[in-house]
């Protein structure tokens, strides 16, 4: 389902920016607030597709 691919790619490249944190990337304060507003960002992205995902869904089934 298109749903789970998007969640998988979103959830690849959130672990891939906390590693980042946990292994010391990011040089400077800058930098590390700029890896945890991508985080962050990622994270609404991916609970606001599934509110959209869901509410779609639950739409789709009350119509039938």
């Amino acid at each position: 389902m298109l749903w789970e691919e998007i969640q998988n790619s979103l959830q690849k490249e959130i672990e891939g920016l906390k590693n980042s944190l946990a292994y010391g990337n990011a040089s400077d304060y800058h930098s590390y607030m700029n890896i945890v507003g991508k985080i962050s960002g990622l994270e609404w992205s991916q609970q606001e597709i599934k509110r959209l995902v869901n509410t779609m869904v639950y739409e789709d089934n009350e119509e039938d």
